[in-house]
């Protein structure tokens, strides 16, 4: 008899991509409603579009800066967000830890690219450099 699906890859034990973002919206979801926050004021506190919001809740992909800007908005740092979205660990977390990892294994001037583009969106997501063009791409709150 065939096991049932459990959405798990059962040698990884690591969850599919649309699982975790659907576990990461009904994290944020959760967190927005715990401090009383609707969708509209969420957004301006989040610097996006309730649009955005809402796609993010149910589960949509996301960029890395919305993420940083949805964390920030809940009083979290991402770090946080990511362990209330994924307390095992199983997924994020280790994503994570290969990023890091492939990070390291980069070149002195790459390394110092990377950390130079994540101190960009970093920055984006706190609302500084609001006088300076956007990269291509970046997500502009409406």
């Amino acid at each position: 008899m065939p096991r049932p699906q459990t959405g798990i890859d059962e040698k990884s034990k690591r969850m599919e991509p649309h699982e975790v973002l659907e576990n990461l919206g009904r994290t944020i979801r959760r967190s927005r409603e715990s401090l009383g926050l609707t969708r509209p004021s969420y957004a301006t506190r989040c610097g996006l579009s309730v649009a955005t919001i809402k796609k993010v809740e149910l589960g949509h992909d996301l960029r890395l800066d919305t993420l940083v800007r949805l964390a920030r908005g809940l009083g979290l740092s991402l770090v946080e967000l990511i362990d209330e979205a994924d307390p095992a660990g199983r997924s994020m977390r280790q994503e994570l830890r290969r990023l890091s990892t492939r990070v390291g294994l980069l070149e002195a001037e790459e390394r110092a690219l990377v950390t130079a583009l994540v101190g960009v969106l970093e920055k984006q997501a706190a609302g500084e450099g609001a006088d300076e063009e956007p990269p291509r791409g970046a997500l502009v709150p409406a």
